[in-house]
């Protein structure tokens, strides 16, 4: 009869999680955060220069085009000709002759006070494979060799008197700042339930930490790579199914491990917990996302 008990309340506690969780999803994934670059100019060239990406196209490719004719017609002379006529063996200006999927983004950039430019291109046609390519008022061309966008945002600071463009997404430190930030919270949060529960013994301290370091690996693993590579939309969806299966294997782990009272109080404390922790790592989705990139 125990059994049934805990499994019913286990059932049920964990639809009403998904149902929850489901509600407040977005409608449309066009609705979340979208792909994006980030170049800082450092020691741009003086006077106007214009900043485009290099996407490699198929011949015959179908392109949508996402400069209106009024933006091309504003552009010198020298520098819409180059532009328009750009073709390194496929490698084709994005902005400027179009892209296979919509891209938004400026071919000039923001000056900031330190002298430096910034460029950003973004949403689904942001390309991750790509080249920078900049051409000044007069009609001449640099181009950096061929750079990947390995997570979902990138930012990239380019040197425009070296040439040189390096990466400053760092996908190790994206890892570690989850990780970090979702155990962190999650042991203060279900420590001080653990004590609620009357199962904060020393014979118990050992299990929980050994329980919510194994979950946090993985939520971290699953959820945290959608994250940096797919955005938090994806790692909305993920996190849904993560939790529905940290539920159950708590659950069970807490039942078997923890010291203290009845089986039935162990689950309930582990499917409180959970859903606390659930909750604040749902929120914290949007927050790390913010401190990733």
């Amino acid at each position: 009869m125990k059994c049934t008990n805990i499994h019913r309340t286990l059932t049920l506690l964990a639809s009403l999680l998904l149902l929850s969780l489901v509600l407040v999803l977005p409608v449309s994934a066009d609705m979340g955060p979208k792909p994006q670059i980030t170049i800082t100019v450092v020691n741009p060239p003086e006077g106007e220069y214009y900043l485009d990406l290099l996407e490699w196209q198929n011949p015959g490719d179908q392109v949508y085009s996402n400069l209106t004719d009024d933006e091309l017609a504003a552009l010198p002379e020298p520098v819409r000709t180059v532009l328009d006529g750009y073709n390194d063996g496929g490698w084709r200006p994005a902005l400027t002759v179009g892209t296979r999927i919509p891209l938004f983004g400026s071919l000039t950039g923001e000056r900031q006070d330190d002298g430096t430019v910034v460029h950003r291109f973004s949403y689904h046609g942001t390309p991750s494979e790509y080249r920078i390519i900049v051409v000044t008022a007069d009609g001449a061309v640099t181009t950096t060799d061929t750079l990947e966008r390995e997570a979902f945002r990138q930012t990239i600071t380019y040197d425009f008197a070296t040439g040189e463009a390096t990466n400053e997404t760092s996908i190790p430190l994206a890892y570690a700042t989850q990780f970090a930030m979702t155990c962190t919270c999650t042991l203060l949060l279900e420590g001080v339930l653990l004590w609620a529960f009357g199962f904060f013994h020393r014979e118990n301290l050992l299990p929980f930490f050994v329980i919510n370091l194994v979950t946090q690996i993985g939520l971290t693993a699953v959820t945290g790579t959608t994250l940096i590579y797919s955005g938090s939309f994806g790692a909305y969806m993920v996190f849904i199914l993560c939790e529905i299966v940290i539920f159950i294997a708590e659950a069970v782990a807490c039942a078997l491990w923890l010291k203290g009272h009845g089986r039935v109080r162990r689950v309930v404390y582990s499917l409180t917990a959970n859903l606390a922790s659930a909750a604040m790592g749902w929120l914290l989705i949007d927050v790390l996302f913010g401190m990733i990139f």
